[in-house]
């Protein structure tokens, strides 16, 4: 069982929790529920309140004790394993001293985070000179999101991945929603399109053929993407191993076109 918990900036008193025939006195509603039903896994978000505070030792209403609670359950039972997270910028930073020092779990969350996600980050990603660099990072994400099987994350950036690849060659903003957009339309086997005045032709893009079988037909990156964002709403649609081995051969072609584009050795 994996449980979902939240803790805000409430003051946090003791209190009896009951379920059923059990009772658990405790200050944290996440510690009574590992009592009630021993989960497997313990997520607990913090609430926005929470987010934006940055406590000098721990929130009010609470002591030592608790937190010392929850880091037993995590190193002795290892329920506390938050598999999303979302750490402010400002809390990841300011706060990490105390928080080693006070919330060891939290503290191992914090190098969880930077393992997985840190390496993906870029120096000034906006600036121009990054482009390229974007493009690889962001091919790099897809295969992370692919090879863990969270297929919705993997197609939406591999969706997100084309246009901007084709904004890279007419050497436009791919930050730009209407430069990306407006990229779409060659993809979507319209031979030009006009941007700023300034008009781009499909048959200067390199290996264009290939990348329209991946957007439409007969790969489908574009629809696949919308399939799985609306739950296969639809008739006919495709079935889960059938989206999976999609993924897989999508992936492959995306790499393939990086590739042949040159844009870097890591593809």
């Amino acid at each position: 069982m994996k449980v979902i918990s939240f803790l805000g900036r409430g003051e946090y008193e003791p209190v009896r929790y009951c379920y059923g025939d059990q009772a658990c006195d405790t200050h944290l509603f996440p510690y009574a529920v590992t009592r009630f039903f021993a989960p497997t896994t313990l997520l607990v978000f913090l609430t926005p309140e929470a987010k934006t505070f940055i406590p000098k030792k721990y929130p009010p209403g609470t002591t030592a004790t608790h937190f010392e609670t929850l880091s037993a359950l995590h190193h002795q039972q290892g329920l506390v394993q938050p598999q999303c997270v979302d750490i402010p910028n400002g809390a990841s930073t300011d706060a990490e001293p105390a928080i080693v020092r006070s919330v060891p779990p939290f503290a191992t969350l914090l190098g969880r985070v930077r393992d997985d996600y840190g390496r993906f980050g870029l120096r000034d990603p906006e600036q121009p000179r990054q482009a390229r660099a974007r493009l690889l990072r962001q091919l790099e994400i897809a295969a992370w999101y692919a090879a863990k099987e969270q297929i919705v994350q993997a197609l939406s950036m591999a969706r997100e991945w084309v246009p901007s690849l084709l904004c890279y060659c007419f050497t436009l903003d791919a930050l730009d929603r209407d430069s990306r957009e407006a990229m779409e339309e060659p993809l979507n086997r319209e031979p030009h399109v006009t941007v700023n005045n300034t008009t781009y032709n499909w048959s200067d893009v390199p290996h264009g053929t290939k990348l329209r079988r991946v957007w439409s037909s007969p790969i489908k990156l574009a629809g696949l993407r919308n399939d799985v964002l609306h739950a296969g709403f639809r008739r006919n649609p495709e079935t889960s191993q059938q989206v999976l081995e999609q993924t897989t051969k999508i992936m492959a072609e995306l790499r393939e076109i990086a590739r042949l584009w040159h844009l870097g050795d890591s593809c």
